[in-house]
């Protein structure tokens, strides 16, 4: 079984169900505002965290160790990009949703009901990070006139060089995977979970976003972004 074809292949209606979230299509248009953009990396945190804990927890599980890279960690840049936002107290101003939280809940049972489901939750996240993630740089640059030293330190892989040649050793791994059929249809039903829960969070921060951009810009970027 060729996990990464079938992650690829499995996940690709809720991918494009995430791209389509009014968030993402304004954040792609622009239509972003500096609080509602620091309150989604603010969300994303204790994602990353409880990820990255659990993939250290079973880093020598034959299911996670080929796809172990620490270099990939977010928990410290996001942290960096909310010292920027929030300043030094920031752990008390920033905050998340429910949906940070119940994402963050499904990873950490995730790990403890069979560690090769992290591989689900690294692809969503990780990959993503590495492709669409690059262009939301550019967009958060631009729109919230940031240099590149100033909040998006998230987007950065200082220790990737190349990141296509990464990404398809990163698959090849996931392919290499000692998983069995059914393991590997786990994996695509947890990764197609990640995208809702992915989307959830997303759902919490639109009201945040009309409140900020106001709405009639709101409704011209999402006419924009068809």
């Amino acid at each position: 079984m060729e996990l990464a074809k079938l992650l690829r292949e499995e996940t690709a209606a809720a991918h494009q169900a995430a791209e389509g979230a009014a968030f993402v299509r304004c954040f792609i248009q622009g239509a972003i505002d500096r609080r509602t953009y620091a309150l989604h990396l603010a969300a994303l945190l204790p994602v990353y965290e409880s990820l990255e804990a659990s993939l250290y927890a079973t880093r020598e599980h034959p299911m996670i160790a080929p796809i172990f890279f620490p270099e990939l960690n977010r928990s410290p840049a996001l942290e960096q990009d909310l010292v920027y936002f929030f300043g030094a107290n920031w752990r008390a101003e920033a905050g998340h949703g429910a949906a940070a939280e119940r994402y963050a809940d499904r990873i950490r049972a995730a790990a403890a009901e069979e560690p090769g489901l992290l591989a689900a939750h690294a692809y969503v996240r990780y990959l993503g990070d590495l492709s669409g993630g690059q262009a939301l740089k550019k967009v958060a640059r631009r729109a919230l006139e940031l240099n590149e030293t100033e909040g998006t330190a998230f987007y950065e892989f200082p220790a990737v060089s190349d990141f296509k040649s990464f990404k398809d050793e990163y698959r090849a791994r996931l392919s290499g995977l000692p998983a069995d059929e059914a393991l590997a249809r786990r994996i695509a039903d947890e990764a197609k979970l990640a995208f809702q829960l992915n989307g959830a969070i997303f759902g919490e921060l639109e009201t945040e976003l009309v409140n900020n951009i106001g709405r009639t810009r709101y409704d011209a970027a999402l006419a924009g972004g068809r």
